[in-house]
């Protein structure tokens, strides 16, 4: 059995008080897990900070993108996995995410658990689209999820010019949540 932990890269206000999360605090709380023997830490993913965690505090809470904030805890640690738990797919781009993991888990060694889900919060998807009228976040997954396979299962691929295939080859390497 393996554990991981949680990392706040977007969980001030939420799980953690205002201000929280620093880089460096991060950082720190990567190599004592690692120190530790976990398997893999998680960071989760927002775009926006939703209404009530703005209405609860006078500061916003640091919210983190979580594949950077990873990447620079990637290059203080050693064995660590590193996990998006999970990435919001209907707020990115398929092309553009299968790029950013292939790069964070060759530049990481192989250490990314790329965790992708529907994602929580409605109002970041309407925030980002205008509303969000007429679009259903479980189809832009499932969408998401198989141009992802296609993207690093084939080349070439037929959505973008050439994305560098992950450094990792242990069948699926995705992780889905939903909630």
């Amino acid at each position: 059995m393996k554990f991981g932990v949680g990392i706040p890269t977007c969980t001030e206000g939420m799980m953690y008080p205002v201000p929280y999360a620093t880089p460096e605090g991060l950082v720190k709380m990567c190599q004592e897990a690692e120190a530790l023997g976990f398997d893999h830490v998680m960071g989760n993913d927002h775009v926006s900070t939703q209404a009530y965690v703005r209405r609860s505090f006078p500061e916003p809470p640091t919210f983190y993108e979580p594949m950077l904030a990873m990447a620079f805890a990637a290059a203080r640690t050693t064995r660590l996995r590193l996990a998006t738990g999970v990435v919001v797919l209907p707020l990115r781009h398929p092309v553009t995410l299968a790029k950013q993991a292939a790069t964070f888990d060759h530049f990481s060694g192989g250490r990314l658990i790329l965790g992708v889900g529907v994602g929580a919060y409605r109002e970041e998807f309407a925030a980002m689209y205008g509303g969000g009228e007429g679009q259903v976040r479980g189809d832009m997954v499932t969408e998401h999820l198989e141009a992802l396979h296609l993207l690093f299962a084939k080349r070439p691929a037929r959505l973008t010019p050439a994305t560098p295939f992950p450094a990792t080859h242990r069948g699926s390497g995705f992780w889905s949540g939903f909630g």
